[in-house]
């Protein structure tokens, strides 16, 4: 597979190539920022120019603001979403209790308890650590 041009912008650090959309076959340029953040080199897509609007000066605003800190980078939005997924639940626990006891017969009782009084008190709740 060749490698994709990369095209320079007047803004240091951002750098766009060419690509078609893939759904109206309309030729686009694709934003890419650069730069280092503890030491470490990152580099990530800032967007599409007519998909998210994305301009040479939105992507260098967006750099800037991920050098700053104020915005996390891609990967860290994804940790966190990842962190934030495996937290447990009482619903998840109440889930894996009604798994675990499907013989016992009064498990309709229980699970009549829980869908009337607990999952809308607490369903949705956080255990902590």
């Amino acid at each position: 597979m060749a490698a994709v041009k990369r095209h320079k912008t007047t803004y240091k650090g951002v750098f766009y190539i060419d690509s078609k959309n893939q759904v109206t076959g309309v030729k686009e340029k694709i934003y890419y920022i650069r730069y280092y953040k503890d030491g470490k080199s990152i580099e990530e897509k800032a967007g599409r120019q007519h998909q998210d609007q994305m301009t040479p000066a939105k992507a260098n605003r967006l750099r800037v603001l991920r050098i700053e800190g104020k915005i996390d980078s891609n990967n860290e939005r994804r940790k966190k979403v990842r962190a934030e997924r495996n937290r447990m639940t009482v619903a998840r626990i109440w889930e894996a209790f009604y798994d675990a006891k499907q013989e016992n017969k009064s498990i309709k009782d229980d699970r009549n308890r829980w869908q009337s009084y607990f999952s809308r008190i607490s369903g949705k709740r956080f255990l902590k650590k």
